[in-house]
This record gives structure tokens, C-alpha cells and sequence, in this order.
């Protein structure tokens, strides 16, 4: 009863998002599972976890998926907060823990 999320009513919203891949977690066909969190404040609104329906040759490249994947999901995320009438402050930063991955998509921008 004393724990729980809490969630402010600042607007506009701040949203945050993280994202990481289990590479090759599933022994039996060695694919991978990706997930993703994002939040507003401290409070997580939006997540997934799924398994990647390819099997990736590294863990660069089911971590650059896996980030993509969340990349399309923050931009679904946005729209539809728009269309609810909520403004968001700024770009939704989505953090990841994989420094290839990282320069990856800096190279990409």
C-alpha cells in the first residue's frame, strides 16, 4: 500500500526512453529479446519486451534493431499524445547501453 509510481501533472510533458537487447537469449534458436521503457518524470508510462523475429549475426546489430524498434514506438508515443491534446517539451533523448550502437546512430544523424 505505501509503494507505487507517482505521477506528476506538469505540462508539458518530458518523455525518456530506454531501450535494451538480450543477444541471442533463447539458446534453442538464438534470437534475441528486445525491450524498451519510457517514462515521464520517474514514472514509466509506455513498455515492451519482445523476441526479435530474426536471428542477428552480433550483438551490434540486434541492439541498432532493437533501438529502431523503439524509435518507431517514440514517434507513435508523440503523435498520439498530440492527439490527446498533451504537448510535449522536448525530442524524446532514447538512451542505450551499447557504445557501437551509439556511434551507429550519431553516424546515421
Amino acid at each position: 500500500m505505501d509503494c507505487g509510481i507517482l505521477y506528476k501533472t506538469t505540462m508539458p510533458i518530458r518523455l525518456e526512453g530506454l531501450t535494451d537487447v538480450d543477444w541471442a537469449g533463447y539458446k534453442a534458436d538464438r534470437r534475441s529479446t528486445s525491450g524498451f521503457v519510457f517514462s515521464h518524470d520517474s514514472g514509466a508510462i509506455y513498455w515492451s519486451s519482445k523476441k526479435q523475429p530474426i536471428v542477428p549475426l552480433s550483438s551490434i546489430e540486434a541492439e541498432y534493431r532493437g533501438a529502431a524498434v523503439a524509435a518507431c514506438e517514440v514517434i507513435w508515443l508523440e503523435r498520439i499524445l498530440k492527439d490527446l491534446g498533451v504537448p510535449i517539451k522536448d525530442p524524446t533523448p532514447l538512451f542505450c547501453d551499447n557504445m557501437s550502437n551509439i556511434y551507429l546512430a550519431w553516424k546515421a544523424y
